[in-house]
């Protein structure tokens, strides 16, 4: 997975835009013009390369609490909203957490029950065509036992949305384990 230059949860990697890992920043291709949107992202990193994600990460450096920290309720509880496929690849060379299975027993708090991991970029949505039998394999994350999941498009992929996105998405809202399901 990419990072996103803006911190926010979902990464745009529209097929008209190539992924510039350095920079932290996407570089429209040839074929097209970028969103004045994207045109401001694009300055605003170069002229202020600060708020990229890589430098954000270097100026702050990730640390992780402690379950004990954590563990404050022995109440159970469910996480409503989780990106932990974007967890996992950020956390792998610092902190040896290379499944979801070992996120959950060295990092949750004992009383965590289960939680509702969100797909909101349309790449993750053929994830298992691209990223066949990888933790962002959204068919390997319906079979962990503790995570549900949620699929849709966020705000900032909605130039992205098209009829081959949602045919997808109706496939994946198909299995089981997807949230709001019945909605559709």
């Amino acid at each position: 997975m990419s990072k996103n230059s803006d911190n926010s949860c979902c990464h745009n990697n529209s097929n008209n835009n190539n992924y510039n890992n350095d920079k932290g920043s996407f570089s429209p291709s040839s074929s097209s013009s970028p969103s004045k949107q994207q045109e401001r992202r694009n300055s605003r990193d170069n002229n202020n390369n600060n708020n990229s994600t890589t430098n954000w990460t270097k100026r702050y450096p990730t640390t992780l609490p402690s379950k004990v920290q954590l563990s404050i309720s022995k109440v159970p509880y469910v996480d409503t909203h989780t990106h932990l496929h974007y967890v996992l690849d950020k956390l792998p060379d610092k902190f040896n957490v290379t499944s979801y299975e070992i996120l959950k027993q060295d990092h949750f708090p004992s009383n965590f029950e289960s939680c509702i991991n969100v797909l909101c970029d349309p790449l993750s949505f053929n994830s298992d065509e691209i990223f066949p039998d990888t933790y962002l394999d959204w068919k390997k994350m319906a079979n962990v036992p503790f995570m549900y999941l949620a699929v849709g498009v966020h705000p900032h992929n909605a130039r992205d949305y098209n009829n081959y996105i949602e045919n997808n998405m109706m496939q994946i809202l198909k299995h089981p384990k997807w949230i709001f399901k019945k909605v559709f």
